[in-house]
């Protein structure tokens, strides 16, 4: 089988079938189980049952389970400062173990089970966050007919706490996990993304990878600086943004077509707040708009990659009722709240913030 890879940041292959044709699918009948694990000796074994999807004309659901074994271990090291010296030490978690089955609705089929624990994502989650999680069920995102493949999220992070990453997996009609990596992170600054699926769905975008269905994929790592935004502009081209760096990555801001190749790259400073850098944004149609913060402006980067810096200065104060051509867009910083008023008629933009500049 013939791959191509794509020499824009660092991209790597992954393969997978692509068969079937049809729509994203998802199907909710709201049911669910719980049941204890006596084989084990560490909480319940979470299982839940509560999504069914049409595959190949055939109807099943898809039952997940999860749980921990507190006889298996993860090691992760623990660092301290104390006297101006750094500290470390060996502490331990438990290893949590995964399942993922289809299985149909008659319950006379199974067409695969698939089964993974916590050591997969071992290179893709951090590992004081991995070790002390708790196990829960994936969460199904998708059905990618382009893909061969279902779409799951499991959440990954430390109990009592907002500290935690999310992880993404993949995997095809027979039970093959296709790929198991970091989508997001939470609990502070940096990437927070969904699952971003194209209409089409030939494209499906996370923080850390666009996939596409010709069975290439670009890694949005650029090995030095955090991504904070990566966003589906249209069926062909995305927004991917990197923490903004004044003298190393002054061009932070990349558009990429539906192939990986670079259709404009600009400076964007976005906003600083206490746990490091983000992007407010709001979506209208094809058009993101990024809030500046060093002075009111709005970048605005349409579905063909070409973008525009808005002055607020010189856009209309926003007072009174919104109008019947208006679109309203309430966006939210640590430092002040602001309403945009698009009109989808004229394209002009009326605002008001209680942030001081």
């Amino acid at each position: 089988m013939r791959v191509s890879i794509i020499p824009v940041l660092v991209f790597l292959v992954l393969l997978y079938g692509c068969e079937s044709s049809g729509d994203i699918s998802k199907l909710t009948d709201n049911s669910s189980v719980s049941q204890a694990d006596s084989n084990n000796a560490l909480v319940t074994k979470n299982v839940t049952t509560d999504t069914s999807i049409v595959i190949q004309g055939k109807r099943y659901k898809i039952v997940t389970n999860a749980y921990l074994d507190s006889s298996d271990a993860i090691e992760y090291y623990n660092y301290t400062y104390h006297d101006n010296k750094i500290d470390s030490s060996i502490n331990h978690g438990y290893n949590g173990y995964y399942s993922i089955s289809l299985v149909s609705v008659d319950l006379t089929d199974t067409l695969f089970t698939a089964h993974f624990d916590k050591k997969i994502f071992k290179n893709e989650i951090y590992g004081e966050i991995l070790a002390r999680a708790n196990a829960v069920t994936p969460d199904f995102v998708a059905y990618l007919p382009e893909f061969n493949s279902l779409v799951f999220t499991l959440e990954i992070w430390v109990p009592e706490s907002d500290w935690g990453q999310q992880a993404l997996i993949m995997i095809n009609t027979e039970g093959n996990i296709t790929e198991a990596a970091w989508n997001n992170s939470y609990g502070g600054s940096g990437c927070d993304n969904k699952i971003i699926i194209s209409k089409d769905g030939k494209i499906m975008a996370s923080c850390g990878s666009i996939y596409n269905a010709n069975k290439t994929i670009a890694r949005l790592d650029s090995g030095k600086f955090e991504r904070v935004l990566t966003e589906l502009l249209s069926d062909s081209t995305f927004l991917v943004v990197y923490e903004q760096n004044d003298t190393t990555n002054r061009k932070n801001a990349i558009v990429l077509d539906k192939n990986f190749k670079s259709l404009n790259r600009f400076t964007y400073k976005g906003y600083y707040n206490i746990l490091g850098f983000i992007c407010p944004r709001f979506k209208s149609n094809n058009t993101l708009y990024l809030l500046n913060s060093d002075v009111p402006s709005l970048y605005a980067v349409h579905s063909n990659g070409n973008h525009e810096v808005i002055d607020l200065n010189k856009c209309e104060k926003l007072t009174g009722p919104i109008k019947v051509s208006e679109k309203k867009f309430n966006v939210y910083t640590e430092f002040g709240d602001f309403t945009f008023a698009l009109d989808t008629i004229h394209h002009k933009i009326r605002w008001k913030t209680d942030k001081q500049y």
